[in-house]
């Protein structure tokens, strides 16, 4: 399903069966350069930035903070001790805690990265449908600004963080937008490991271990599809948990940086990360686009229609076209190029397509 689609129509409403044949021919002689041939580029989701390039054999190891930095002195020490800079997003509440003070400055003294996660950790939107928010424009925009507003009373300011790491690591594209017109640049944690889960605690549903998180994290580097393992990764945990939690995944942080040292991987700040993954000028990829050429020349409203679609990663399967307003079917579409398997190219399709 592919929110957000935008159509248009050159106004003939005559019947012709000679254009599919056309289509068909141009499908299959035009040589259209796989996902490896494309130019590196960091990845995005909804608007936010979630990975960076796939060619380079370093990552950044990011960790979010509200309520609890049991975690903070033990991570700070490692850190050190392996000569590795990180990033770390703190919320308001986190910043304002007098508790926790001498740890934001001492990171902040040993060149770390220090960002934004909202001033309350306030759910922007709701669970059960991303589209949905739960507050104003401006009251995210006072939410954000006073968080900036506390990271500036250990002088940090606007222009040194740019990156924005939404609460719950939960967010839309209107968020992504709003977060854009302040100057500001939204990312999350890069999926396919479980290094995100390692807040939960025993009585949750999803409740992870660390000897899981851990092994999700190694298991997903030497297993990747497309063998580029945790490249470009933003690598999620957090500086504290419940104390509920008491299997505390910021212990295995030593191991998981020699590991990941000793299968190649450097370390670097998520700005040097994500500034090296964009070259000026350059936009960004969203790896959940698909683009879709819709021919229309020729048929009456009610008929099917050839259309080629272009995309980023592999596309497996059948799909429908939805208006991102209210959620309604525009367009269903099915494959008739064959299998995946069968295909030179699973970026590129010819498909038939019919109105909801």
């Amino acid at each position: 399903m592919i929110p957000g689609f935008q159509g248009y129509s050159n106004g003939f409403r005559g019947r012709s069966h000679l254009v599919a044949v056309v289509l068909w021919s141009l499908s299959t002689a035009i040589a259209i350069p796989p996902l490896s041939a494309q130019p590196p580029q960091a990845e995005t989701h909804d608007g936010g930035i979630i990975r960076g390039r796939r060619d380079k054999t370093e990552l950044a190891l990011v960790f979010s903070g509200d309520e609890f930095a049991d975690g903070a002195s033990h991570i700070h020490t490692v850190l050190a001790e392996h000569g590795i800079p990180a990033s770390f997003f703190f919320t308001g509440r986190f910043y304002r805690n007098p508790d926790f003070a001498k740890d934001i400055r001492a990171l902040a003294a040993d060149g770390h990265y220090l960002g934004a996660h909202s001033d309350q950790h306030l759910l922007y939107n709701t669970w059960e449908n991303r589209d949905s928010l739960l507050l104003t424009r401006e009251e995210f925009t006072r939410d954000v600004l006073d968080n900036y507003a506390e990271m500036a009373r250990f002088g940090i300011e606007r222009s040194e963080a740019p990156y924005f790491m939404p609460p719950y690591e939960w967010y839309n594209r209107q968020i992504s937008a709003w977060t854009d017109s302040l100057g500001l640049t939204l990312i999350n944690y890069s999926p396919g490991t479980r290094s995100h889960a390692d807040y939960t605690t025993p009585d949750m549903d999803n409740y992870e271990t660390s000897t899981d998180i851990f092994g999700s994290i190694l298991n997903y580097e030497s297993t990747a599809h497309d063998r580029s393992g945790l490249n470009g990764f933003i690598l999620l945990s957090h500086v504290g948990t419940a104390p509920e939690r008491t299997d505390k995944f910021y212990q295995y942080l030593g191991p998981l940086v020699e590991t990941l040292a000793e299968r190649g991987y450097r370390f670097v700040r998520i700005d040097e990360l994500l500034d090296n993954s964009t070259d000026p000028g350059e936009v960004t990829v969203d790896s959940n686009e698909v683009h879709i050429r819709i021919n229309l020349l020729g048929y009456l409203e009610e008929d099917s229609k050839v259309a080629i679609a272009f995309s980023h990663r592999p596309i497996d399967e059948g799909f429908a076209l939805v208006q991102t307003m209210d959620g309604k079917p525009v367009y269903y579409f099915f494959f008739i190029v064959g299998p995946p398997a069968e295909r030179e190219s699973k970026h590129y399709l010819l498909l038939m397509g019919r109105l909801a």
